[in-house]
């Protein structure tokens, strides 16, 4: 770290992103991990929490988990160059979320075969 700069609490969450998965360990050290081929959608969830509160997360689903990300994550960057590259991915959706300062959910990605299925 260099002198006179500050880690913020985002960084101690740390996102791996391989060719299979992405895995994302909190500062508690839980893990929670989503393979790409599982992957159901991406929301950028937003709050009105800043600056005391992470106000930007990626929100990752699948079937069998959820991973939270806040913006400021150790390798974040890595994560939303490989989010961006999902077919379909709404740059609409991200710059919109980038400009908001309220409690919102945008959702950026679903995975093709779920866009239509009914709601429960």
């Amino acid at each position: 770290m260099e002198r006179g700069r500050r880690s913020s609490p985002e960084a101690e969450y740390v996102v791996e992103t391989g060719d299979d998965a992405v895995c994302v360990s909190d500062p508690k050290g839980q893990r929670c991990e989503i393979p790409w081929a599982e992957l159901e959608a991406v929301d950028i969830v937003t709050t009105s929490g800043g600056p005391y509160l992470a106000d930007y997360w990626y929100e990752l689903r699948s079937s069998r988990a959820v991973c939270h990300v806040p913006m400021g994550a150790t390798n974040d960057d890595a994560l939303a160059e490989r989010l961006r590259k999902l077919p379909g991915w709404s740059f609409e959706q991200e710059i919109a979320a980038a400009s908001s300062v309220e409690d919102q959910r945008f959702t950026c990605w679903k995975r093709p075969s779920l866009v239509n299925d009914p709601l429960p």
